[in-house]
């Protein structure tokens, strides 16, 4: 005789379906490795959305001992583990070697668990996890061991270490990229062109960078959809194609300004082109202007030619004055150069290369600064930068840093380094437009000739300083496409494989469970084609019940049938079903000593029965 029947349901947590999702949009794939029975298994994978491809121990057991059959279609044990929802009916020595197959199949393993039996396999996980309630075997087995219950804490810790891993790849990208930027531009342009930069300046730069990496710090991120790991060869390789891009726009910006007249015909700037014919011509046409035949001067020549030829600078007044270059004096007019004296087209082409070297020195400067700090600003993220925020730390460093920059580029250092074989207060240093040339009182130039001709001073560019902003700007604009190209080639951080990913995630989801609409189910009574959503071809569960998970608990809301009153207090609504059930009950038995009653009294034999 059956008495009774009683169901016993124990839903998962309200948050595991959600930590679970998170999971899966982490990159993270989460397997059930359950001791009960398969059946359990796949009905707790469905409320969770997990999938319903699960297999008993029993099958592991036999693939492993090279049963084809129980392979289910996959080529190798690992790829079994890897692409199945999970496995039921398991021991503590099954969780320990399911572990160990996706590990030898390069995966990192995290572990959760609460008893004794998941010890051994805490133990071994690459990250063992007690849940809150764990005994003392498995707090101790485990790597972390968490204080409250549920699980959401796991993707809050992984979205945290992202974050920090994000911004360690950030420096290290934006490290290595500026160091060969630096290593390049600097030594092509010394190797090539045989023009120094100030090692000041290089100091400079780096005090104003480090303020960029400490604010990298709290800098704000948006952690990959992937898990991260270090991958050196890609960051030396993405570090290098950074550095020789902003090397070409640096040796583009040199050849214009010191090689062409580009910026002084089309935005009316002074000229820092250092070509001998430029300079020559220049000041050919500055010694016949203001030295050939002028009145009063007592020079006569005809050309600038004779001052080259035989017209010693100890001609001109300002120079022969000065005995460090002129030991005897001042030169009568058409005077034989003395041999260690410059002339005077030799001395004006030295002291203009000089004043355009400087000024361009912190043309340069400006621009590598500004370029080289924007590039943090590209690495922090595989968006387009311009689109994605970063942290208000970072936009201040970077605002500070080239305030800083540009205010040296305007007024530069006054001519430090100063030249050691040096002449005061030069005749041939003003700009190539006219006029003195800006914050450089000094006047101090190298004597033509001399080692001191290669000097690395500093000089304001002025207005310069304009173009080196706009010239950094346009060749910013190349730098997302060249790094989402870098990330194609690279497959940085899954990038090319992410969509791939993605459906490939699905089909195997959906592998052994697919809807079976267009079939017609020939089974018995109560149940439905088996499917993704229904594992168990239950009818009742045709469709997936959420309202159970938007709940901690399920509870039962009794009607009184009589009022039709519905309480939503468990304790009122189960007194209000006792009182509902009691009453229809003592309906029931009245009813029943009514028809009872009116049965005996139209009995013929109750009439004849002796009376007591």
């Amino acid at each position: 005789l059956l008495l009774s029947l009683l169901p016993l349901f124990a839903p998962p947590r309200h948050d595991t379906k959600d930590t679970i999702e998170k999971c899966h949009m982490q990159g993270i794939e989460v397997k059930m490795i359950t001791g009960d029975h398969l059946l359990i298994g796949k009905e707790t994978a469905k409320l969770l959305g997990m999938g319903a491809e699960m297999y008993p121990s029993a099958v592991l057991i036999k693939a492993k001992n090279g049963d084809k059959e129980s392979m289910h279609g996959y080529k190798t044990l690992a790829e079994m583990c890897e692409k199945c929802n999970g496995f039921a009916e398991v021991f503590p020595e099954h969780k320990y070697e399911i572990v160990k197959i996706l590990q030898d199949a390069d995966h990192v393993v995290g572990m959760t668990g609460d008893g004794v039996n998941d010890a051994p396999a805490l133990k071994k996980a690459d990250v063992g996890i007690a849940v809150h309630g764990a005994t003392d075997a498995a707090r101790g087995a485990a790597d972390i061991v968490l204080t409250e219950a549920g699980l959401s804490t796991i993707v809050t810790a992984v979205i945290g270490a992202r974050k920090i891993f994000k911004r360690m790849t950030t420096y290290a990208n934006y490290t290595v990229a500026m160091t060969f930027r630096i290593c390049f531009t600097f030594g092509l342009l010394t190797v090539i062109y045989d023009w120094y930069f100030p090692t000041i300046l290089i100091v400079i730069m780096a005090v104003f960078n480090d303020g960029a990496m400490i604010a990298l710090s709290k800098d704000r991120v948006v952690p990959d959809k992937t898990p991260n790991s270090w991958n050196l060869k890609n960051i030396f390789i993405m570090g290098m194609v950074y550095g020789l891009y902003l090397t070409l726009s640096t040796w583009a910006l040199y050849q214009t300004a010191v090689k062409t007249t580009f910026f002084e015909d089309k935005c009316d700037l002074f000229s820092l082109n250092d070509r001998h014919v430029e300079l020559r011509a220049w000041c050919g046409a500055k010694l016949e202007r203001e030295y050939l035949g002028a009145p009063g001067s007592g020079m006569p020549f005809d050309s600038a030619a004779q001052f080259d030829a035989a017209g010693s600078v100890c001609q001109i007044p300002g120079y022969g004055a000065q005995h460090h270059i002129c030991p005897q004096g001042p030169v009568a007019p058409g005077g034989v150069l003395d041999g260690d004296q410059p002339s005077a087209l030799h001395q004006c082409m030295i002291e203009q290369k000089y004043i355009r070297g400087a000024m361009t020195r912190s043309l340069l400067y400006t621009q590598v600064s500004i370029s080289g700090q924007a590039l943090v600003f590209v690495v922090r993220t595989r968006d387009w930068s311009l689109a994605n925020r970063a942290g208000t730390a970072t936009y201040i460093a970077f605002l500070l840093a080239q305030i800083g920059s540009s205010l040296i580029g305007v007024f530069g250092f006054g001519g430090y380094v100063e030249p050691r074989h040096r002449v005061d207060d030069c005749e041939f240093c003003g700009l190539s437009t006219g006029g003195r040339t800006p914050f450089f009182d000094s006047k101090v130039v190298p004597i033509a000739g001399t080692e001191s001709d290669y000097t690395a001073s500093v000089i304001g560019c002025t207005g310069y300083v304009i173009v080196a902003w706009i010239w950094s700007a346009i060749w910013y604009v190349l730098l997302d496409p060249i790094k989402w190209a870098m990330y194609w080639i690279l497959n940085e951080d899954g990038f090319r494989d992410q969509v791939a990913f993605r459906h490939e995630k699905k089909r195997t989801l959906e592998r052994s469970s697919k809807e079976q609409t267009g079939e017609v189910f020939n089974g018995p009574a109560g149940f439905a084609p088996a499917n993704y959503a229904n594992p168990l071809g239950r009818a009742s569960m045709s469709k997936p019940v959420s309202a159970v998970l938007d709940r901690k608990s399920a509870a039962l809301v009794p009607i009184n049938r009589t009022s039709m009153t519905i309480s939503n207090d468990p304790n009122r609504a189960m007194n209000i079903a006792r009182r509902s059930f009691v009453g229809q009950g003592m309906q029931r038995r009245t009813s029943f000593e009514r028809k009872s009653h009116e049965i005996h009294a139209a009995s013929p034999k109750a009439a004849d029965a002796p009376k007591h």
